[in-house]
């Protein structure tokens, strides 16, 4: 019939943490209230409404800390209207409440009035027209004054018996007219401390949320302000307050057009999608804006705007790549530390700049030294990916099994001595950044097929895992091999090749730009001066014409060496012709009789003697003896190892 669920009594229960306090609005009720307080073992406070004004009561209530309001009629709605801070719950009237009402009044007459607050007499619309009430004598009052007026209406209209609340029953006795109460009973009482319990309950969990909240946007670096649907601000966090300069009272309620000019809200709201990144200036500041709508199905029902100022921005951002720098993932190169104005390399950079506007793989080619890595972190750092990490790994520093579990990661117990933690590989190291893989030829031809669906699916699996794992990263090959010849020999999978063939860099070697040496060398006579602290700054003619005929296998790095060997022997001011004694023709001798031969061939070829003399060339420096036979260091090695193990 309408109304709150009322409970038997023998179902309630009442947590004694809650404190509760019932105003009654006629004495049964507060008599009832103290026989459950007595039966139940509560201590429920209770009021009796006509000793209190509404200020007083919430001021009592407030000392005695009150977490909920139990009352009725038209002084429960008069709580809910002076204070929102302390919940108040009604005491439910139910239709059989007022049905057992009139059923005592028409013991009287059957001029009948209804009269009260419409939380009380609730249920009457569904029930006047079974019990032929006439709906004109029914009279919802509004306010606590406005009692005596409707008792005088209702006697106007022939009305010979009241059915009403505390106060109507109390006003009708002055009028020496007969009246009957509609009561609650002790269910109804129970009901409301049940549905006081879990309002209060619910209330405590979102002040704990709203905490969390609060303490979030606090917190946060972030400035944060909140804009109802009209643009209007509702909210706005410490950060924002002092990035602005303002006071949240200052500007709640306020346009964001007036704190905020070049908002652009109604793009936003014909949109209805966040706009992200946005650069603002205000004033001397420049901002960093995202600004997201609130959308309730197809309403936008607010926006939140988030802010950084440009220079917090690029702190965090510094932060990060010090990061990475600390773990060797970050490139350091740029195109402008490419030293050389010669034709063929300004080519080279060209090409080189165009391939970083792209996300295509690329696939670097050129001799052991030439600056190969150096081509592949100016991409990096030139492209979109920048921000991101760039991970290179040698394919041929690392013998087969180790270099799967580095670049794809293994789980926990994936394989013998694994990490028990399991391990990230490299291509899940290189998110959103760049992986480079040197040396791409020294893959092993299973592991190629590996690489190859990567490449294809960009997805890879950890190893002694099932589960798949998406990586975003642009890869990059470097080689100092003919990899056509590798393909052709079976020696490095076709399919593999051509994935990588997209974006092709030839790096040419020193011998091809002879003009680019004198320049090269005083860079590094430069570099080694300052790091040496020996002021070695001039070269005279005859060493430099030394330096343009020599053959350069190693190219730029082996050039960096020659000049820092140089600068550490030196005890003079410049570098003349017999600075260069070391490089001789024997080296120039050894350079032709391999260079003429092609790669496979020049391994097979490559002799214990023609090592040791490579060695000896070099004073014992297998960097400078690889540079010298045209190999990279990690074969050097692997053919030293095989030589000794087969004497």
């Amino acid at each position: 019939m309408g109304g709150a669920k009322v409970l038997n009594a023998t179902e309630f229960s009442l947590k004694d943490k809650n404190r509760l306090l019932l105003v009654a609005p006629y004495p049964e009720i507060s008599q009832l209230a103290a026989e459950i307080n007595e039966k139940y073992n509560l201590k429920v406070i209770i009021r009796e409404s006509s000793n209190y004004s509404v200020e007083a009561l919430i001021e009592e209530a407030k000392k005695f800390k009150i977490d909920a309001l139990i009352c009725r009629g038209g002084f429960a709605l008069k709580l809910k209207e002076y204070q929102m801070e302390i919940p108040v719950v009604d005491i439910p009237v139910t239709g059989f409440d007022i049905i057992e009402a009139i059923y005592e009044a028409r013991k009287v007459s059957k001029k009948i009035a209804i009269i009260g607050f419409s939380n009380v007499i609730q249920g009457v619309p569904r029930i006047e027209k079974i019990l032929g009430i006439d709906r004109s004598r029914v009279y919802i009052r509004e306010n606590l004054d406005d009692c005596e007026q409707l008792i005088l209406n209702a006697m106007e209209n022939g009305v010979k018996v009241i059915v009403g609340d505390g106060r109507v029953v109390k006003i009708v006795e002055k009028h020496k007219l007969p009246s009957v109460l509609i009561k609650s009973k002790i269910e109804a009482i129970l009901a409301a401390y049940e549905e006081a319990e879990r309002l209060i309950d619910a209330l405590k969990q979102e002040r704990v949320r709203t905490k969390k909240m609060e303490v979030i946007l606090n917190n946060v670096y972030s400035g944060i302000i909140a804009l109802d649907e009209k643009g209007f601000i509702s909210s706005i966090n410490p950060q924002a307050e002092n990035c602005l300069g303002v006071q949240a009272k200052q500007i709640i309620g306020k346009s964001i057009f007036d704190i905020i000019p070049k908002s652009h809200l109604p793009e936003l709201l014909e949109k209805k999608e966040p706009e992200l990144g946005v650069i603002v200036s205000l004033g001397v500041m420049r901002l960093v804006f995202n600004r997201v709508p609130i959308i309730s199905g197809e309403k936008i029902n607010g926006i939140v705007i988030t802010f950084q100022e440009v220079g917090q921005v690029q702190e965090v951002e510094k932060k990060i790549r010090n990061e990475l720098r600390l773990k060797g993932h970050v490139a350091k190169m740029n195109f402008n530390d490419i030293i050389g104005h010669s034709k063929n390399v300004l080519q080279t950079i060209k090409h080189a700049n165009s391939y970083s506007k792209v996300e295509s793989v690329i696939l670097i080619n050129g001799e052991t030294g030439v600056g190969k890595e150096v081509f592949a972190q100016s991409i990096h750092n030139a492209s979109a990916r920048a921000s991101g990490p760039f991970v290179a790994v040698n394919c041929a520093a690392l013998p087969s099994t180790l270099l799967e579990s580095e670049l794809f990661g293994y789980v926990k117990g994936a394989f013998t001595d694994a990490r028990k933690e399991g391990k990230i590989g490299l291509f899940e190291q290189a998110h959103q950044g760049t992986l480079l893989l040197d040396e791409i030829t020294e893959m092993p031809i299973e592991l190629q097929a590996r690489l190859l669906r990567v490449l294809q699916e960009k997805e890879i699996i950890r190893l002694g895992d099932d589960k798949v794992v998406s990586i975003d990263c642009r890869i990059m090959a470097t080689t100092n091999r003919d990899l056509e010849r590798f393909v052709e020999d079976g020696n490095f999978r076709a399919d593999l090749f051509y994935r990588l063939n997209i974006l092709n860099l030839y790096v040419p070697s020193l011998r091809e730009r002879v003009c680019d040496i004198e320049i090269l060398t005083k860079h590094f006579m430069i570099k080694f001066s300052k790091l040496y602290h020996k002021p070695v700054w001039d070269i005279d003619k005859d060493a430099l014409e030394v330096l343009q005929e020599y053959n350069w296998p190693g190219n730029v790095r082996e050039l960096s060496s020659v000049i820092e060997r140089i600068i550490v022997l030196s005890n003079h001011n410049s570098i003349t012709k017999s600075d260069l004694e070391f490089i001789n023709k024997n080296n120039s001798k050894l350079i032709d009789n391999y260079k003429s031969l092609d790669s496979n061939k020049l391994l097979e070829s490559l002799t214990y003697e023609a090592i040791q003399q490579a060695l000896n060339e070099s004073g014992g420096n297998q960097s400078l003896a690889a540079n010298i036979l045209g190999i990279n260091r990690s074969t050097l090695w692997r053919k030293l190892k095989y030589y000794t193990s087969h004497k």
